[in-house]
């Protein structure tokens, strides 16, 4: 398994301030224009399910795909709330409020970030 360099990032989107981890692969090109965000399936933390998410951004890293996960409002370490949860509310309701695109924003913000860190991070390397 490729060795990756990890960098743990706040950024806001409203009065929210998100918290994510980008993984740069080793073997990272300078200009590199395709990279992998990956959002929660839920109200997990960016880790995911038995880690899975940290051990799927270091796959993509071997590839040469630089990787950002992170933590929408209201989950993982991210502040915020992503849905009223009232006692006894169907987890269907619940997701359903994230097909309705409740991290729309979040995941903007997060683009706008990944790009802005990842040149960041590759110009420490290459300078």
């Amino acid at each position: 398994m490729c060795a990756s360099k990890t960098r743990v990032v706040s950024f806001y989107c409203d009065e929210y301030r998100l918290y994510g981890t980008i993984h740069l692969p080793d073997n990272s090109v300078q200009g590199q224009e395709t990279g992998v965000i990956m959002i929660n399936a839920g109200p997990t933390e960016r880790a995911g399910p038995n880690r899975l998410y940290i051990k799927m951004a270091q796959y993509f890293n071997t590839k040469g795909f630089p990787v950002f996960r992170f933590d929408p409002r209201g989950t993982g370490e991210s502040q915020g709330y992503w849905s009223e949860i009232n006692e006894g509310t169907p987890i269907t309701e619940l997701y359903k409020t994230i097909l309705e695109g409740v991290w729309h924003e979040d995941t903007n913000r997060a683009i706008e970030e990944f790009i802005k860190q990842t040149i960041k991070f590759q110009k420490e390397l290459f300078i």
